[in-house]
């Protein structure tokens, strides 16, 4: 079984082949996903980043979600029967992200659309958008265009400025400003775009002196 293979290359050596075995260890993974358990999955991950394979760890996760969609149980991890073997950050926000997805699916970037033209919202709006992880805040940011960016990104943002915020509110703007900060971080047109928000952007490489 490829499974046992890839994982004996890892436990049984001391070789200097760590892409060999990340790489057996992951084509396992997706010849069986069907049949990983998010313990295994979780376990993999963390062994991912710790070798430096963080977009690899990330892609995975993202695999299995799409992979698995259908057993919503799955992304539920308050009914795993091994919560405290669950342990990866990104993991748990993106199944937390995923279990809310299955009680509330509307879309993010269009609830915020409807807060920026109303100028109200309610504890659903707030409890869908403080499920979103900052990855998920940066793919919804990526993928919306036009006037309507500056909308949902102002939106976002507000909740952290209210004199009354709640503490889902100041997550919510939280994440939304680490993701901005994340874009921003890319490049000094991307840095700009974001600055003019009111979020300082920190760590961007500076393009003349790549």
């Amino acid at each position: 079984m490829a499974e046992i293979v890839a994982w004996n290359m890892y436990h049984g050596s001391f070789d200097a082949n760590e892409a060999q075995v990340v790489d057996a260890i992951y084509t396992a993974y997706l010849e069986g996903i069907q049949y990983v358990s998010v313990v295994n999955l979780d376990g993999m991950v963390r062994l991912f980043k710790d070798l430096g394979y963080h977009n690899l760890a990330s892609l995975a996760i993202r695999t299995f979600v799409d992979a698995r969609a259908d057993e919503k149980e799955l992304f539920d991890l308050s009914r795993s029967a091994f919560p405290d073997h669950i342990s990866d950050p990104e993991l748990i926000s993106t199944f937390r992200e995923k279990a809310i997805e299955e009680t509330d699916e509307r879309n993010p970037a269009e609830v915020l659309l409807k807060i920026s033209s109303s100028h109200s919202w309610d504890n659903k709006d707030t409890k869908l958008l403080a499920s979103m992880s900052v990855e998920g805040y940066i793919r919804m940011f990526r993928a919306t265009t036009g006037e309507a960016l500056p909308e949902i990104v102002k939106s976002s943002l507000m909740f952290g400025k209210a004199g009354n915020a709640s503490e889902v509110d100041l997550e919510i703007s939280r994440r939304a400003t680490e993701a901005l900060q994340i874009i921003g971080a890319e490049s000094i047109l991307n840095r700009r775009r974001i600055e003019r928000y009111g979020v300082q952007v920190d760590g961007m490489v500076n393009a003349e002196e790549e």
